[in-house]
């Protein structure tokens, strides 16, 4: 049995270096399991792709979330056939997608419920309040927008630092968010 003070002047010792080394040193030492069952050092480096890769994913995840429910709203409450099936297009290509992020988040181990920020309620309460006569053009502006800033979003990740599931599920999300902007666009200039 080890001696209480040995275990004492150990945590105190810790302390003592990791408040002499100052975060970032203490930082590059964090330990992380390994397959192996013992445990690797991360370096500055692998923590910072790490750290990009769960933004990345919780950024994902929130577009994810966004786009289902403007989806959902525009098969709701659009006013055209084609509104409608456009919302029902993107809330299904998304939803296909989700299981394969969830993944993604829990190999990274992140949870999209805690870790995802909100969708931006504000948005979606906007176009609810939108009269009908209006909420097309409406609907396909903020699709447009609000596609075109996710898009901007995803692909402000360096896709060289991206491990493969994450780049793939990423990469057909963008292409998803692509094709989704495209069709807006023709159906807005179509409406206009």
């Amino acid at each position: 049995m080890i001696a209480p003070t040995t275990i004492k002047q150990r945590y105190v010792g810790l302390a003592l270096l990791l408040a002499l080394t100052g975060p970032l040193a203490a930082k590059a030492q964090t330990l992380r399991p390994s397959g192996l069952g013992g445990a690797e050092r991360l370096t500055d480096r692998q923590l910072q792709a790490r750290e990009q890769t769960a933004s990345l994913l919780q950024t994902a995840a929130a577009i994810e979330s966004y786009q289902v429910r403007l989806g959902k709203l525009g098969q709701i409450m659009g006013q055209t056939f084609v509104v409608k099936r456009l919302g029902a297009s993107l809330a299904n290509d998304q939803e296909r997608l989700e299981p394969r992020l969830q993944d993604a988040l829990n190999q990274a181990d992140l949870d999209t419920e805690q870790q995802a920020p909100a969708a931006d309620p504000v948005a979606l309460t906007d176009l609810i309040k939108t009269p009908n006569s209006r909420f097309d053009n409406a609907y396909l502006d903020d699709l447009i927008a609000t596609t075109q800033q996710n898009l901007a979003d995803l692909k402000a990740y360096p896709a060289a630092d991206m491990e493969a599931p994450v780049r793939d599920v990423v990469g057909d999300l963008v292409a998803s968010l692509d094709h989704r902007l495209t069709q807006a666009q023709q159906l807005r200039s179509e409406l206009r």
